[in-house]
C-alpha cells in the first residue's frame, strides 16, 4: 500500500530542496570562497529545517542533533540557538538549554525570546525572584507578550506579590482575553485583596469562555456564599453539575455549601449519589460522616469512620470520633477501648487524653459517661496540660476552663493566660480569666476584665450578669447591678443564673423575701447548682427559716462534695434548730 507524505512533510522538503538548489544556481561563476560561504548556508539551513521538522513531529532527540549542528556551523544565529534550547528544555536537559540561551544573550541582550526561555528556566529551579527581574526586563524593552505576563503573574503569585500578579494577568488578558484558567487565577487574587465585585466578574468570564470549567463554579459559588448569597451559589454549582453530573469536585463543594447552608438532607443526598457511584473521595466520606453525625444519624456515621479506621493506616483522630459515636450510641465499653486505642497511637498528643477526660465526665457527656475513677481522670487532665503545645490556643482555653471546673485554679490560670496573649481579643478566654479572679476573692482584678469586656460588649447578657453579681459580691454599687441584671433577664428570662445574681443582689441589700422569690425561682430551672443552693440557704437563714436553710446547704453540700464552709453552714443552722 502507498503511503502518501503528509503535507507538513511536503513541506517542509520542499524549502530544503529549494534553498539547496538556490545555492546551486548562485554558485555559478563564483570564486571558491564566495562558493564556499554559500555551501555553509545551504548546510545551515537545511540542518536548520530537518532540525524544526523533527521537533515540531515530536522526535526531539533526532532534533537536537541536526539544531545542534545548525547552531555551530550558523556561528551562533538567535533563531536556531532559541530552537535548540527549546528542544533541550522538552527534554529536561535544562543546563544546556541555559548554556545556549546564555550565548545568544551576549550576543542580542534584549532578545525577547531568550530572555522568556531564560526566566522560565530560573522559575522551574525555583528561583521566582531571579525570573520576575528576567520578565520585568521583557516589559521595560516593551517586548511583553501573553506568555510573558502569564508567567510574571504566577512568580508574583508565588512570591506573594499580590499587587504586581494582579497587575501581570491583566496585562496578559489584554493579549489574549480567551483563556479561562488565567480568569480564574486573577479572580482569586482579586478576592484575595477584597476586591468582591471585580473577582465575581472575572469567575463569571472564565465561565462564559468554559461553562464546565468546575474550579471556576466552585470559586464563584465560594464567593457567593461568602457574602451570604446562598441560593446563588447553590445554584452555580447545580448548574455546574448539569453539565457533568460525574463532577466530583462540584459536587462535594455543593454538598459542603448545603451543609454550611443547614440544608443538611440534601448534601447526605448528594454524597450519597457520590459513594452509590464510587465516586466518594476520602475527603468527602469524612463530609459524609460528620453530616450523619449532626442529624444523629450516629449508626451511620459509626460505620463511615469505623470503614475509614479499618482502612486505613491507625488513625487517632478517628479513633477519638468512633469513641464518641459509641458514647452517643450507649455503648461505653467500645468508646473506652478506641479512646484508650488514641492514646497508644500518639501518646504525645493532648487532643487524647483531654477526649477521654471528657468522655468520663457527665457534666461533659450528652448521655452515658465512661466510667474511670477519679485519680485516673485527674491524670488525663494533667497529662493533656504537660503536653498541650504553648502555642496552642485552642487547645490552651478549652484545658484552662476544664481546670477551672474543677476549681484548679493556679493552672486553669496559667493556661488560660497563655490563651490569652494569643489572642488578646478573644471574649470567653477574658471572662474566664475574670471569673478566676472572682473565685479568688481578687474582685479588683475581675472588674478590671468586666468593665473592658462591657465597653466593648454593652448588651452582651452574660457580661451584663457577671458584672453585676461581681458588684454584688462586692457591695458596691448595688442599684447599677440590678439594672444590668434585669437588663440580662430580658434578653433570657429563665436563665437559672441571671436570676440567683438578681436573688444575690437582693441579699446584698438586705431585702431578704425578695431575695427568697427569685432564688427559689433558680432553684426551679437548675436543681443542683451549689452556689444557687448556699445562696439560698443564706437568704433562709436572714430570714430565720432555718430548717429551709438548713436542707438547701445539704443539699448544696451533696453537690459540692464537701466544702468547709458549706460544712460550718449546716452546723450553725442546726445549732439554732436545737
Amino acid at each position: 500500500m502507498l503511503v502518501l507524505p503528509s503535507r507538513r512533510a511536503i513541506a517542509s522538503f520542499y524549502i530544503v530542496a529549494f534553498l539547496g538548489l538556490s545555492f546551486t544556481a548562485d554558485s555559478i561563476a563564483q570564486s571558491p570562497e564566495d562558493l564556499a560561504e554559500a555551501r555553509l548556508r545551504s548546510n545551515v539551513h537545511s540542518e536548520f529545517t530537518v532540525g524544526v521538522y523533527k521537533l515540531e513531529t515530536g522526535r526531539v532527540l533526532e532534533a537536537v542533533d541536526h539544531l545542534e549542528y545548525a547552531w555551530r556551523l550558523s556561528i551562533s544565529q538567535p533563531e536556531i540557538g532559541l530552537r535548540l534550547a527549546d528542544a533541550y528544555f522538552l527534554l529536561k536537559n535544562f543546563t544546556r538549554s541555559e548554556i545556549v540561551v546564555d550565548e545568544i544573550l551576549v550576543s542580542y541582550p534584549r532578545n525577547a525570546e531568550a530572555l522568556l526561555v531564560k526566566s522560565k528556566l530560573r522559575y522551574l529551579r525555583r528561583d521566582a525572584q531571579g525570573a520576575i527581574a528576567l520578565l520585568e526586563k521583557i516589559r521595560n524593552i516593551g517586548e511583553s507578550s501573553f506568555e510573558s505576563e502569564r508567567l510574571l503573574g504566577n512568580a508574583c503569585f508565588e512570591l506573594g506579590e499580590t499587587g504586581k500578579a494582579i497587575t501581570a494577568y491583566e496585562r496578559c488578558l489584554r493579549h489574549d482575553p480567551s483563556y479561562p484558567y488565567i480568569y480564574l487565577r486573577y479572580g482569586r487574587l482579586l478576592a484575595e485583596t477584597g476586591e468582591i465585585e471585580q473577582a465575581e466578574s472575572a469567575f463569571r468570564r472564565a465561565l462564559s469562555l468554559d461553562e464546565e470549567f468546575s474550579e471556576a463554579s466552585v470559586d464563584l459559588a465560594e464567593l457567593l456564599l461568602g457574602q451570604g448569597r446562598t441560593d446563588e451559589g447553590l445554584g452555580v454549582l447545580e448548574r455546574a453539575l448539569l453539565n457533568d453530573p460525574t463532577d466530583t469536585e462540584a459536587l462535594l463543594q455543593l454538598a459542603t455549601m448545603y451543609q454550611e447552608a443547614g440544608r443538611l438532607e440534601p448534601a447526605i443526598a448528594l454524597l450519597e449519589r457520590m459513594r452509590d457511584d464510587r465516586a466518594l473521595t476520602r475527603e468527602a466520606e469524612v463530609v459524609l460522616g460528620r453530616l450523619y453525625f449532626d442529624t444523629k444519624r450516629f449508626a451511620e456515621a459509626f460505620e463511615v469512620f469505623s470503614t475509614l479506621f479499618e482502612r486505613e493506616s491507625p488513625s487517632d483522630q478517628i479513633a477519638r470520633i468512633l469513641g464518641e459515636l459509641s458514647i452517643k450510641l450507649g455503648d461505653t465499653e467500645s468508646a473506652l477501648a478506641y479512646y484508650r486505642r488514641a492514646v497508644e497511637i500518639s501518646p504525645r498528643d493532648f487532643h487524647n487524653h483531654l477526649g477521654l477526660y471528657f468522655a468520663s465526665r457527665p457534666d461533659y457527656v450528652d448521655g452515658r459517661a465512661i466510667d474511670l475513677p477519679a485519680d485516673e481522670q485527674a491524670r488525663l487532665l494533667d497529662t493533656a496540660a504537660e503536653l498541650v503545645p504553648e502555642e496552642d490556643f485552642e487547645g490552651n482555653y478549652v484545658i484552662g476552663v476544664a481546670l477551672l471546673g474543677v476549681d484548679s485554679l493556679d493552672d486553669a490560670y496559667k493556661h488560660l493566660l497563655r490563651a490569652n496573649a494569643l489572642q488578646p481579643a478573644d471574649r470567653s478566654t477574658r471572662l474566664n480569666l475574670a471569673s478566676i479572679h472572682e473565685k479568688r476573692g481578687e474582685y479588683g482584678e475581675a472588674e478590671r476584665y468586666l468593665v473592658e469586656l462591657h465597653r466593648q460588649y454593652p448588651d452582651d447578657a452574660g457580661i451584663l450578669n457577671f458584672y453585676a453579681y461581681l458588684l454584688a459580691q462586692m457591695k458596691v454599687d448595688l442599684p447599677r447591678a440590678e439594672s444590668m441584671v434585669r437588663a440580662a433577664l430580658a434578653k433570657d428570662p429563665d436563665n437559672a443564673y441571671y436570676l440567683d445574681s438578681l436573688g444575690w443582689i437582693y441579699y446584698q441589700m438586705g431585702e431578704y423575701s425578695v431575695a427568697v422569690t427569685e432564688l427559689e425561682r433558680a432553684t426551679n430551672h437548675v436543681h443542683d447548682d451549689p452556689t444557687i443552693l448556699e445562696h439560698l440557704g443564706d437568704a433562709y437563714k436572714a430570714l430565720e427559716r432555718f430548717d429551709e436553710a438548713k436542707t438547701a446547704y445539704e443539699a448544696s453540700n451533696r453537690v459540692r462534695g464537701g466544702s468547709v464552709e458549706i460544712r460550718e453552714k449546716i452546723q450553725s443552722t442546726s445549732r439554732q434548730l436545737e
